[in-house]
């Protein structure tokens, strides 16, 4: 069968390739669905997998075009989107023509019905009846997107007045919150925990050193705090196995700074924080992850923040190893400058270690 998936994030795109590859399907890639109407032009496709979120045409836009389309109204169609989306997705998905709202990450096992269920003849006689999309679908789609912009226009607002007239008292509040979400994943974690603590400190010593101000020691500490809140989307099989991870589990475990991308995007105060989260597993020769970005290209605070998490996840115990001592962590990342971590961070990182190590469990960081 061949099959077209449709996604602006690579490494969705890479995951959802070797799980329908492992079962002999030809796959196609698409970033957008301009992209995929591209593809539908030239190849024969069997069915679509598509996201819902993406630039210049989203996932509904694709799939009204489909289904209103004479030359392939009666394609398979599947949205395969993240868990978190609004139940109203889901429903306005199945609305619009979608033959199965799928939720990811779906098992292979999860795809393989899927893509069972939407090739049988009954849903085919199903897509028959509903051939074309139904225009007030679309307009009361559209009034909706009105209504849900106005609607957070006005939050925004108030939201803003709030944060004009006691903009202080809010942000201790916000930062309470992350560091309350930060232990909480420390604790999810046994192995880990303490984890997030220890490397905030290590990380805001190291970007002091480094010459950053104090708004840039702000996102340090938060999105330190956050680095590994997208493995929140990693289910628990995963996160917490043991022994060697299979590939297609590996690929798993790469997305959650994608997830933790999609989560805190919206959050609009935690923007520049995000860079940690988001990029903290780029390297400097760009054999990293989620983007492979290389040297300058990876944000600044990313880059500082890898060395320390780096180091402080070399000297904690794991399952799968005792804690190495600090003088082998040290000639490791003095090993890995130009290759894993930006050579003038690994330089300042060298000299602020001593005294980073009385800080790290004592410090009182600010927060805002």
């Amino acid at each position: 069968m061949k099959i077209l998936i449709v996604d602006d994030q690579a490494i969705n795109l890479r995951l959802l390739r070797a799980q329908l590859e492992s079962e002999e399907h030809v796959v196609l890639e698409a970033a957008d669905g301009i992209e995929a109407l591209e593809i539908l032009g030239q190849d024969p496709i069997d069915l679509v997998i598509s996201d819902i979120l993406m630039p210049r045409m989203d996932g509904y836009v694709l799939l009204t075009e489909i289904r209103n389309s004479s030359k392939f109204s009666l394609l398979p169609f599947v949205v395969y989107t993240a868990t978190y989306t609004s139940p109203s997705d889901e429903k306005l998905s199945l609305e619009l023509g979608a033959d199965l709202y799928l939720r990811k990450p779906a098992s292979l096992a999860d795809l393989i019905k899927a893509i069972k269920t939407v090739t049988s003849d009954q849903q085919r006689f199903v897509r028959q009846t509903h051939a074309t999309v139904d225009v007030t679908v679309m307009k009361e789609y559209n009034q909706a997107l009105v209504n849900k912009l106005e609607q957070k226009l006005g939050e925004l607002e108030a939201s803003n007045q709030k944060l004009l007239e006691s903009e202080d008292r809010l942000l201790l509040g916000y930062d309470a919150t992350i560091e309350g979400w930060s232990r909480a994943l420390d604790l999810r974690d046994k192995e880990t925990e303490g984890h997030s603590q220890r490397v905030t400190g290590l990380a805001y010593s190291l970007a002091k050193n480094m010459g950053l101000e104090k708004d840039d020691l702000v996102n340090i500490r938060r999105g330190a705090l956050l680095h590994d809140i997208g493995k929140m989307g990693v289910p628990d099989t995963i996160l917490f196995n043991p022994g060697q991870l299979t590939d297609e589990e590996w690929l798993v475990m790469k997305m959650h700074p994608v997830y933790a991308y999609d989560m805190l995007f919206p959050i609009l105060y935690l923007r520049e924080a995000l860079k940690i989260p988001y990029s903290h597993h780029e390297k400097w020769d760009g054999s990293g992850y989620p983007q492979g970005l290389s040297a300058e290209a990876i944000p600044f605070a990313a880059r500082i923040f890898a060395v320390a998490d780096v180091y402080d996840a070399l000297i904690s115990d794991r399952p799968y190893r005792k804690a190495w001592s600090q003088e082998k962590a040290l000639d490791y990342i003095k090993e890995q400058a130009g290759i894993h971590f930006d050579p003038k961070v690994v330089a300042v990182f060298l000299e602020t270690v001593p005294d980073a190590a009385l800080l790290i469990d004592k410090v009182s960081l600010p927060i805002a």
